[in-house]
């Protein structure tokens, strides 16, 4: 789409082409959502029945605002009304990260101090360990699918240390979580439901054996067995934190390794100042989650009217915060669609979110980021893509189709 296209459109068409038409592919994206974010940062798209903020402040405002939750079995309500008949979006519900007030407190308070910054600290020589095994394994290839091979496999590390899994057999749940996270896509068909809610049932059920024994044998010093031991958890509670940091991190940690991979390569500026700067390597994680989220939205349900952006946003609306949007906000960041990993990090980026929401695991998805890159500028002298480069895509979670390479 040409700028001159953009420029001329109006907030109902540029909201029309990014949410329904799905623009969103590689570098479309951004002059859609920075016009937006000019003419309205708060804009009512009607034909999608919600609020859609993209300004930085304002974003920031409805995601700290107590007048503004997640608001997950209201939102499906509205958008999924038969949700409540499948275990997939019921087992959801119950998740720490889908609830609010009092319910969320009782759960993220003591479950947060086992993610903070010292204990992905602790663990780094134990995840660089692992990580320097999957990237020597990739460059012993020569190469392959970096999405599949690396940032896949980095996950599956960082979630089984977290959840106590290194060195027990469990099955692959990538498939399982793919087919229970389809339930946020609209008009499924009755056999993605019935796959969903199979899914579900696989892992509670898999959960409920081995939090049994781990409560019955609570030995370990990974953060799921350490909570274990507090004895502030139930059973139930216990397999819901499980199931929602494996699925929260299932996707998102693979994702935005491959994303920062992929801007260095098409920034070989940056690429070769990571390679000579330690100082600068270090801040690729948050230049790359500024530039691209994995998970670039985030709704939210209006509890009660909410005025910003010289707009009012009724109690019962549904609200989108853009956090791709807000964290390229020209008002915020300078040059903004640049990467730069000398630029100083910023308290206003939203790319792991903010206020009470905030992303749990943000700690060790940092230091894994981190620590893949650096193995991969340290084990490979040549990294090239394999083919021509990809195009991220989507706007409820960005990310590439593939990230074929080649390395030597």
């Amino acid at each position: 789409m040409a700028t001159r296209q953009v420029e001329t459109m109006s907030p109902d068409e540029l909201a029309h082409a990014i949410f329904l038409e799905g623009r969103t592919q590689g570098e479309q994206l951004w002059p859609l959502l920075e016009r937006l974010q000019a003419l309205a940062p708060v804009h009512w798209f009607e034909a999608g029945d919600f609020w859609v903020a993209t300004g930085n402040a304002e974003v920031r405002e409805i995601l700290r605002s107590p007048a503004a939750e997640v608001g997950f079995a209201e939102r499906n309500d509205h958008t999924q009304p038969g949700w409540r008949d499948h275990h997939a979006r019921t087992n959801m519900a119950e998740w720490m990260g889908h609830k609010e007030g009092a319910d969320h407190r009782r759960i993220r308070g003591p479950v947060n101090p086992y993610f903070m910054p010292a204990m992905a600290k602790a663990s780094e020589d134990h995840l660089r360990a692992a990580i320097r095994g999957v990237v020597t394994d990739f460059r012993a290839k020569g190469g392959g699918d970096f999405l599949e091979e690396v940032g896949y496999g980095i996950t599956a590390r960082v979630t089984d240390h977290l959840l106590g899994l290194e060195g027990r057999d469990h099955p692959d749940f990538r498939k399982p979580i793919e087919r229970m996270m389809k339930t946020f896509d609209f008009a499924l068909t009755e056999q993605q439901w019935r796959e969903a809610d199979e899914a579900a049932n696989e892992m509670r059920v898999f959960w409920l054996e081995r939090v049994r024994e781990r409560i019955a044998n609570p030995v370990g010093d990974d953060p799921l067995t350490q909570l274990i031991r507090t004895g502030t958890f139930d059973e139930l509670d216990i397999i819901r934190i499980a199931e929602n940091v494996l699925a929260a991190g299932s996707d998102t940690t693979a994702n935005t390794s491959s994303n920062a991979l992929h801007l260095l390569l098409r920034n070989p500026d940056q690429l070769e100042l990571a390679r000579s700067s330690a100082e600068a390597r270090a801040r690729v994680p948050d230049e790359a989650m500024r530039l691209v989220s994995a998970a670039p939205t985030s709704g939210r349900l209006v509890v009660r009217d909410m005025a910003i952006g010289g707009k009012v946003i009724p109690a019962g609306s549904t609200v989108l915060t853009i956090l791709a949007a807000a964290n390229r906000d020209p008002h915020v960041f300078a040059d903004p669609h640049r990467m730069d990993i000398t630029r100083e990090p910023s308290s206003k980026a939203v790319g792991f979110g903010i206020g009470a929401h905030i992303c749990l695991g943000q700690w060790f998805a940092r230091s894994a980021i981190a620590i893949v890159i650096d193995e991969m500028l340290a084990q490979c002298a040549t990294i090239a893509f394999d083919g021509p480069p990809p195009e991220p895509m989507g706007i409820g979670m960005r990310q590439l189709p593939e990230l074929r390479l080649r390395v030597s």
